[in-house]
Parts: C-alpha cells; structure tokens; sequence
C-alpha cells in the first residue's frame, strides 16, 4: 500500500522476516487447493492509536508477536543510527534494539522477530565470502550472544528464522557462476545474473544440517520466499505458490500448494496465530507501476497487498482481505480474532489502525 520500490531482486538481500507458532503435523504429500476461487473481503476500518515517537521511515516487511506489539527495522535519519524499533499494541512504548557497531561495515541487515517477542538480527557482509553473524538481544534491547552461521558461499539471504534452542532456518539465494565464453572470459548473460533459491537449516552452533536448493532463476525474476520459526520445533518455508513445513531435523512434514490472489503475487510476511495460517502477499500495483529507463526489467510503484487466510488441515484458501483502496499505509500483521494491525500517517504523526473482517 506504501511507495516501495520492487527491485525484482536485483539487490543481493531482501529483508523482511515474520516468526510464528505452529503444530507438527506428519508427513503428508502436496496437497491441491479447490479450483473454485477464494471470495475477497474489503476489510472495515476501526479505531486507531498515536504512536509517541517520531515519523517512521522503515525498510523490507514490519513484523509483530502475540501481544500485538510491532517492530520495524529503521532506517530514517531521525533516528540516527540503524536498528529495528519495537512499538507497544497502544503505540506508547518504544524499545530500540541496536545494530552492534562492529558489524556494521558494508553489511547487509536482517531481523527476525518471534512469536514471543524474541528479536534476533542477521549481519551479512556483501562479499563472496563474508560472513553472517547472528546476534541475539534481550527483552531490553541489549545484545546477549553472537553465532556465525556457516552458509553457501556467496549466500543472499532474504530472510530468516530461530528456534528458542538457537536453531535457524535461512532462505536466500546463491549465486549461478558466469558462463564461461569461447574465449574463455566470463561473463554474465543479459543484465541479470542468475541464482539458485536455497534454503538452509542450521543447528544451535551455526552449522549446517540440511541444505536444500529450487530450480535456477534469474535475479530479476526474484524468490522473494520467506520462512518462520514456530515454538513446537516446526520451520515454514514460503516459496512461490507453495508452502512447507520442516521439522528441526530438515525432514518436509507437510506440503501444501497456496492459492494466490494474483499470478504475480508474492509473499512478503507469514505468521501462524489463531489456528489459522496468515500470509501477506504483495504486487506492484498494475496500474501504477512503471519500468526502469536504464533497467528495462525492473519495474518500481506502489505495492498493493493482500492477505490470505489458510486452513491448516489442508492448505486451502478460506478468503483474502484487503484494506479498502483509499487507505494510505501499509499493512503490518494479523492479529488473529479476524482483526488485522496497519500503520499510517495522520497530520504527520504516525498511527496503528485497527481493521477488522467483516
């Protein structure tokens, strides 16, 4: 709903990351969704809250835990330094969660957010062989612990999960080597390289326990996939029209075919909260968007979204929610009992607005 800009992955990093519970099921096959549409909901404006801090300028996907509470990854120059910023259901407290100094150099930042409110942040170093440093904080914001997580070399990560053991599942991207030329230079095929989406589960010391990897695509056409972490020992991984569910060994429990609103949605948060599966999925607005001069396959506006309410005995689309056109903000997060978190701005003071499904 806000101006963002879709860079079709041609960035090397995404942000964005959403925890949540779930139950384990066994091990099913993929199942298929009806053929039959979802009905789509406009969702019903309600009561709003001002929030007692300054205007907020945040990048990638806000995140929320079972209390309601809220946490963006900052990065306006109000604030002065980078960091993620949780906000109270009531919009009066604010904790700020600091990005340590000393991974701050030419890194990349991710940020993780449990269902419980457990903030844990991702320092990628934007090189072939840098490192991804996992810092964990408290309640209060100061930084408890630090792990490296040994990944693919070249790793782009797009977003990221932990267990409350330290257990961590990663989904990124790894670079396609060039292509090799009849004399013998290398070199990249079109403008946009390619990759291959890859998705890695890692044990309580940072090392690799299962490494899984999806058919090669061009960085322009982007994954734009994400994964949670539930508290049952159950890892969700978002990758295009499909959902699956790991245990804590890497072994598929279940796999479901999702339901999309549009062919060119994408999934942009997922949660699991009231018995149901919640995911966000984006688009560049169809009628608003337009391409890059310099980079014909790029293409930037405002980002329309779409929620999608998923039963989880069997994958299938109960509805789709939307706010109503003329609402200027950005959807946040479900909060379960068929109400919905949104930010906006209001006489320039920022705002959370309550929507619920009617």
């Amino acid at each position: 709903m806000g101006m963002l800009c879709n860079l079709g992955r041609f960035r090397w990093a995404a942000a964005c990351f959403v925890s949540l519970m779930f139950l384990m099921a066994r091990c099913v096959p993929a199942q298929q969704t009806s053929t039959a549409p979802p009905p789509s909901f406009v969702l019903t404006l309600g009561s709003s809250e001002t929030l007692a801090v300054p205007s907020l300028s945040f990048g990638g996907a806000a995140q929320c835990d079972l209390r309601g509470d809220a946490y963006f990854g900052i990065t306006g120059r109000s604030y002065g330094e980078r960091l993620v910023l949780r906000l109270s259901a009531d919009g009066r407290d604010a904790t700020p969660f600091l990005f340590p100094k000393d991974l701050d150099n030419n890194a990349e930042w991710h940020f993780s957010v449990s269902p419980d409110g457990d903030v844990y942040a991702l320092a990628s170093e934007e090189s072939s062989d840098g490192s991804n440093t996992l810092v964990r904080f408290s309640d209060s914001g100061d930084e408890l612990g630090r792990t490296v997580l040994h990944l693919p070399e070249g790793f782009l990560v797009n977003s990221f999960a932990v267990q409350s053991d330290g257990r961590t599942i990663v989904q990124g991207e790894v670079p396609v080597p060039p292509v090799a030329t009849p004399d013998n230079s290398k070199k990249e095929t079109a403008s946009s390289p390619r990759v291959t989406p890859t998705t890695v589960l890692l044990d309580p010391n940072g090392k690799p326990v299962v490494v899984k990897k999806s058919a090669e695509l061009s960085l322009s056409e982007g994954s734009q996939s994400v994964v949670a972490a539930g508290k049952n020992g159950a890892f969700l991984d978002v990758q295009g029209a499909t959902l699956k569910v790991y245990d804590l060994t890497g072994n598929l429990a279940q796999s479901f075919k999702l339901t999309k609103p549009h062919d060119d949605s994408k999934a942009a948060k997922v949660q699991y909260i009231d018995g149901q599966i919640a995911i966000d999925f984006t688009r560049l607005d169809p009628l608003r968007r337009v391409v890059v001069p310099k980079h014909p396959e790029l293409k930037v506006g405002p980002l329309e979204s779409e929620w999608a309410i998923v039963n989880l005995a069997d994958g299938a689309t109960t509805g789709f929610y939307k706010l109503p056109d003329d609402f200027h903000g950005t959807s946040l997060c479900y909060l379960g009992r068929h109400e919905f978190l949104n930010f906006s701005v209001q006489n320039r003071q920022p705002i959370f607005i309550d929507a619920t499904m009617p």
